[in-house]
């Protein structure tokens, strides 16, 4: 043991130490002026009420006291601001911060010279719940080629929201956060968050849900004896010729069998001052995602009376 002490390098760092420890002890003995964070908590809240709006995550604490004491409220445990819940009622409550409702580790060491801010504003709302539809927030287009297929799907669709009686009466839905399909071949299947707002104490029973972009491959395809209809003012159709025609669309293979299987109507907007014979445009209203690339005659005859 005493071979090793006279290792010249030991005695070297021993005494490095001892210097540091003297010199750490006489630095942190001095005071100083500092500002803490003070987090807020408040006691017997009322069950039946709610914070209609967030309050501040903490408050500035600005102390006076020795550095070392200091040092130990900031890094070993934090100041609490302690409110009463008894004393709160619906709507605005005013709350002055008192020195008294601040609990300091070591407070009989330490001065608290300023509260940053000396008062809370602290609103309360009946607490309820609201069910609301859930919106994805798709943005982008699928790569060269391809297209979405049908709608997107939301898994669960609706979710329950709980919060203030007022705030939640103007939430009609909420949306997931972003997602880019920009270049994508195939279908997107995620899971995402959702977003409520952030001036509000608003929480949700889940946080977040799956979302289904579905992706196709682009495809043409010709829809042979699609009826013409007349959309008329005061005057009636006797006779529209042809009354079928032909349509290419291109789309993905889904949509393009579904709108077939549910009939696609053609029609032409007979909006004319006297009777007579009208050679008219055909229109046809598709889908998003569905593209209209001919229409097989563009024209029809209608042939109009009173």
């Amino acid at each position: 043991m005493i071979d090793w002490l006279k290792n010249d390098w030991v005695l070297k760092l021993l005494s490095l130490l001892v210097a540091i420890g003297i010199w750490f002890n006489a630095k942190t003995d001095q005071t100083s002026y500092y500002t803490i964070k003070a987090k807020i908590n408040i006691r017997n809240f009322p069950k039946q009420y709610i914070l209609a709006k967030k309050l501040p995550d903490k408050i500035d604490i600005k102390i006076y006291g020795k550095v070392k004491d200091i040092i130990f409220t900031k890094f070993i445990t934090a100041p609490t601001v302690y409110i009463d819940g008894n004393t709160l009622r619906r709507g605005q409550n005013i709350v002055y911060i008192e020195k008294s409702s601040i609990n300091l580790p070591r407070p009989d060491k330490m001065k608290i010279v300023k509260i940053i801010p000396s008062y809370l504003t602290i609103e309360l709302d009946k607490k309820i719940e609201k069910d609301v539809g859930v919106v994805a927030y798709v943005t982008g287009t699928p790569r060269e080629g391809f297209v979405r297929s049908g709608g997107i799907k939301v898994v669960p669709d609706k979710v329950t929201l709980f919060g203030p009686d007022k705030a939640l009466g103007q939430i009609k839905y909420v949306n997931t956060e972003k997602i880019d399909i920009t270049g994508k071949g195939k279908t997107v299947d995620r899971y995402l968050k959702i977003i409520l707002p952030e001036s509000i104490n608003v929480y949700s029973n889940i946080d977040s849900v799956r979302v289904i972009a579905p992706i196709a491959q682009l495809i043409t395809k010709r829809i042979d004896s699609v009826k013409v209809v007349p959309k008329t003012g005061k005057y009636s159709v006797v006779e529209i010729n042809p009354k079928f025609i032909s349509m290419t669309l291109s789309g993905s293979d889904y949509i393009i069998d579904s709108l077939m299987k549910s009939g696609i109507n053609s029609y032409v907007v007979v909006n004319v001052n006297a009777p007579g014979e009208y050679l008219l445009p055909v229109f046809v209203n598709l889908p998003e995602n569905v593209y209209k690339q001919e229409i097989d005659p563009e024209f029809v005859k209608v042939k109009v009376v009173r």
